[in-house]
């Protein structure tokens, strides 16, 4: 999956979580959270994200009235990613809720990462 941001606009970004092809009811999650990291390939790269956004710090750039269809809307402006230079990023999605507290990592069959392209 890839998602692009443009760091001089407003952004609109569906992320819909899935369990075996199906919409997950996220319902009960307490916190989401997506990092970005600037590597891929080495474990080091995923070590400090250059930048992480959450639905309870960061409350205003997400949409959380869908979750029960497993969808997050992520809303970041220019002043969100104005920290990140135009460049090909890593996503992560860390999912918390009262079964995980510590967060579980959002994965696909295919990888625990997705890109996430910030451009102007």
């Amino acid at each position: 999956m890839t998602e692009y941001a443009y760091s001089q606009n407003d952004n609109e970004i569906i992320l819909q979580f899935q369990e075996d092809g199906a919409a997950k009811d996220l319902s009960a999650v307490t916190k989401i959270e997506i990092q970005l990291f600037a590597g891929k390939n080495d474990p080091r790269d995923r070590v400090d994200p250059a930048a992480s956004f959450n639905t309870v710090d960061n409350a205003a750039i997400f949409d959380t009235t869908d979750l029960a269809n497993g969808n997050l809307t992520f809303t970041p402006g220019p002043e969100d990613l104005g920290g990140l230079t135009e460049f090909r990023y890593f996503g992560r999605c860390i999912v918390y809720s009262a079964d995980y507290p510590n967060g579980i990592v959002w994965t696909t069959s295919h990888d625990d990462l997705f890109e996430f392209i910030v451009s102007r």
